[in-house]
């Protein structure tokens, strides 16, 4: 199991460095990024749902650190995806 996870937050973190989030526009960088995590934690469920926990301790440790890892950047991205949306266009002088 630690090494399904860990595999996928280094993959996770090789994606994000390839993703422009610089600058004035970050919107399509945002989108880009939400939309892969979401496929990342289809797959961290499939992979849930077909493995079975050696124990109890394993199972915490999933639900209680590992999973919200990946979550807290998926809501992170999306956030950031709403905000700059919103945010009215800039006009440089």
């Amino acid at each position: 199991m630690d090494n399904f996870f860990d595999s996928m937050l280094q993959e996770i973190d090789r994606y994000t460095g390839t993703v422009n989030l610089e600058g004035e526009n970050i919107i399509p960088g945002c989108r880009e990024m939400t939309k892969f995590l979401k496929e990342k934690m289809a797959e961290l469920k499939d992979f849930a749902l077909s493995h079975k926990f050696k124990d109890d301790a394993e199972e915490i440790r999933f639900f209680k650190y590992q999973k919200p890892l990946i979550l807290g950047r998926l809501l992170y991205f999306y956030k950031l995806y709403q905000i700059e949306s919103n945010r009215p266009p800039s006009h440089e002088l």
